[in-house]
């Protein structure tokens, strides 16, 4: 079974609800695993494709530059 309280399960169940298109889920999800483990610039990612793909540039734009900073 999966912990809710990991991050990286998280991340996977979010990675598979991007893969079925339900955008709301995936930002929820990220959010959550943001929450437990700032430093993972990958759920920053997941969360800008998700904006991106609702068609909120704004918030897309902030988390992508948020991947890039932590990334580097």
């Amino acid at each position: 079974m999966l912990s809710p309280d990991n991050a990286n399960n998280l991340q996977n169940i979010a990675r598979c609800y991007l893969r079925m298109k339900q955008y709301d889920s995936v930002i929820i999800l990220f959010k959550e695993a943001i929450v437990k483990d700032p430093t993972n610039h990958l759920f920053n990612e997941g969360l800008g494709i998700a904006y991106r793909a609702l068609g909120n540039s704004d918030s897309a734009q902030k988390y992508e530059q948020l991947t890039k900073q932590s990334s580097q």
